[in-house]
């Protein structure tokens, strides 16, 4: 008992409303939407999107009989060792959305910024909801919910993301310049390779292990090869940039994972649908592939909209679909559709 009703305060402070408490307003007009210009960002919306919905499923759980002791026990050990981190994606989410008033907002401020869903609109006594309450302890253990793995490999990718667009761009690049341009390209891009080797090679190694390590479907080597292809075409503009760029912070690997800055003064009366500079997070209405992150937010897309594909073992994994989506999963398998997140919103 004492268990269920830790649990139960646990799944109320990740998603209960605050009576009377008005979320503070954004800090820019631009806050909207996913952030894929920021990967680090743009990973804490997608793990505090899988929290929101673990918690809002083991919500409805402690209300089934049959279940709510296990799901309890299961749900209270996860966030034990998940709530640091759980911590700090709230209050770094508050400060992406609300700025210095970021210490007013609630987890709920957080999860209506990021649009997600208060519920998961199933009946209390719907078969659906007993076979996800029924899977949930068991689901819960697997490592693809160990939020901290998770990010540990969404830092690794982004790295690995920046190292992709230098090599690419330099390959593409080359080719088209006379040769006495092309050598002193090469010659830049061999430095940024000296400059970079230390950190890329700790990436990569990162990569490898906490892919494993957090059982993510596909093959790292497939999900590497589609990041370089998505960058084999840079436009002239990129091309004429490239040698600068290889000497920004941009190309830095160690800059790679750089929390979002705070707009400036200009940007925060700006309409939400204006053409927004580099550094502001727009909502998504772009599918260009050099813009999307390593991750994808959570989306609060409704069930119906997509059918539950073959690979689910379980309607708990189904369910945290709707809040977790992966593009690094799809890019390692050619062919398939970009996630909801990587789409126009309707």
């Amino acid at each position: 008992m004492r268990r269920a009703v830790i649990a139960g305060m646990l799944c109320g402070a990740l998603t209960a409303a605050h009576a009377g408490s008005a979320a503070p307003p954004l800090v820019s007009n631009e806050r909207q939407g996913y952030a894929f210009e920021f990967p680090r960002v743009l990973a804490e919306q997608r793990l505090f999107g899988i929290a929101h919905g673990v918690s809002l499923l083991a919500t409805a759980c402690l209300d089934s009989p049959d279940e709510a002791s296990a799901v309890a026990d299961a749900y209270t050990h996860w966030y034990e060792q998940q709530q640091d981190l759980i911590e700090t994606l709230k209050a770094d989410l508050a400060t992406f959305y609300f700025g210095a008033r970021a210490t007013e907002a609630s987890r709920a401020h957080v999860a209506a910024a990021l649009k997600l869903r208060d519920s998961l609109r199933l009946a209390p006594d719907s078969e659906q909801l007993k076979a996800a309450c029924a899977s949930f302890p068991e689901a819960l253990r697997q490592p693809r919910y160990d939020l901290g793995a998770l990010f540990q490999l969404e830092h690794a990718l982004a790295a690995m993301l920046v190292a992709a667009r230098a090599e690419a761009h330099t390959a593409a690049c080359a080719a088209r310049l006379p040769e006495a341009e092309r050598a002193d390209l090469n010659a830049r891009h061999a430095e940024w390779q000296n400059r970079e080797a230390d950190v890329l090679a700790a990436r990569r190694a990162d990569m490898l292990l906490h892919w494993e390590k957090t059982a993510t479907p596909g093959k790292p080597e497939d999900w590497l090869q589609a990041a370089h292809n998505r960058h084999t075409n840079p436009t002239a503009t990129a091309c004429a940039e490239l040698p600068g760029w290889l000497e920004s912070k941009a190309a830095s690997l160690a800059q790679s994972f750089a929390g979002a800055p705070l707009p400036t003064p200009a940007d925060a009366g700006t309409p939400a649908d204006a053409t927004a500079p580099d550094n502001v997070v727009s909502a998504v209405t772009d599918t260009r592939p050099e813009a999307a992150s390593a991750t994808p937010a959570a989306t609060a897309a409704e069930p119906a909209e997509e059918a539950a594909p073959a690979t689910f073992p379980n309607l708990f994994e189904l369910l945290m679909r709707l809040f977790d989506e992966r593009p690094h999963e799809d890019a390692a398998r050619p062919g398939t559709q970009p996630a909801r997140s990587q789409r126009a919103h309707p």
